[in-house]
């Protein structure tokens, strides 16, 4: 089974539009995707219709994305939330109108692309939760539970249990698709810029910073286990955002998404992949691909069966 396992990454999260992008063109068509938060949005897109077409299309739906349908208000919301006593500063009901728009079915039972996984967290055993399998669960639902980032949105509540993103406990939800059965995962990781300790000046900054750095120990921990495990091949592509970025800024959309096709062309151009064993192909009835070796640009399709060259002409040889 080959998956694609995306990361959160908020407003970041463009940039696995780019790579989505060149993977498809590429030829890797995934069995399974499995997303927390903003990558839960972008593979549940996907997955509903794992095309190129649909990638470029999730990139459009990102170009609609403004402070007034994710964080609507301004400073005084925040406050005023605030000494409301609310779960969240701001409301997440413009988020979640968008979202259910943007969707072209409502429920995980309607999904005939591919198989998709939504991790969340649960607020109350702060254990990891995989939405999915229910089919008659509305999927914006899912959604709205993995992106429900505090506090900026408050928890999200599912058959009376509420919960908040699916980074609190899984980044990268490597983990989700290794217990599915995955054995060749493509994991989409978004890596920010680390706020350097001399600019650290607040209280507040501490803190982001220290749970920063246990998320990121979970982080490299879910890494290599998967690393360590029997006849799993990991290809973790790296999107890294260089420069700071508000979390209610969404001015760089198309710079992201350009990014996140450079840092792919360049990985695949660079790194040797599996070729898969006849065995491993028959396994695939010869209908999805294993992740064999390619050339940036190049099917992976033509790669494992590449059509056969007409032979030279004798006149051909002798110019």
């Amino acid at each position: 089974m080959l998956a694609f396992v995306l990361s959160g990454g908020g407003n970041r999260g463009a940039i696995q539009v780019g790579a989505l992008q060149v993977l498809f063109e590429a030829g890797i068509q995934p069995d399974l995707i499995v997303g927390t938060s903003i990558g839960a949005i972008n593979g549940t897109y996907l997955a509903i219709d794992p095309t190129v077409r649909a990638s470029y299309e999730l990139a459009d739906i990102w170009r609609r994305v403004t402070r007034a349908n994710t964080y609507p208000g301004n400073r005084l919301t925040a406050v005023w939330s605030l000494l409301r006593g609310r779960e969240g500063l701001f409301p997440n009901q413009a988020w979640y109108n968008f979202i259910n728009a943007a969707l072209a079915v409502k429920t995980f039972g309607e999904i005939k692309g591919c198989q998709v996984r939504v991790v969340a967290t649960d607020l109350a055993t702060a254990t990891l939760v995989s939405f999915g399998d229910d089919p008659a669960l509305a999927i914006v639902d899912a959604l709205m539970a993995s992106t429900a980032l505090p506090p900026l949105h408050a928890p999200w509540t599912i058959k009376g249990r509420k919960y908040i993103d699916g980074g609190a406990v899984a980044g990268l939800p490597l983990r989700v698709a290794l217990d599915l059965g995955a054995q060749t995962i493509f994991a989409l990781h978004i890596v920010g810029p680390v706020t350097p300790v001399e600019q650290i000046r607040s209280v507040l900054g501490v803190a982001n910073q220290a749970v920063g750095a246990l998320l990121r120990q979970q982080l490299l921990f879910d890494i290599e286990r998967a690393r360590g495990r029997k006849n799993v091949r990991l290809y973790e592509i790296k999107l890294s955002v260089d420069f700071p970025i508000a979390p209610w800024d969404f001015s760089h959309t198309d710079e992201l998404i350009d990014i996140g096709r450079e840092a792919t062309k360049a990985f695949l151009a660079s790194t040797p992949l599996h070729q898969p064993t006849l065995r491993e192909r028959l396994a695939n009835g010869f209908s999805r691909v294993t992740a064999p070796a390619w050339s940036a640009g190049t099917s992976l399709v033509s790669t494992l069966w590449p059509k056969p060259q007409p032979a030279e002409s004798e006149a051909g040889l002798s110019q």
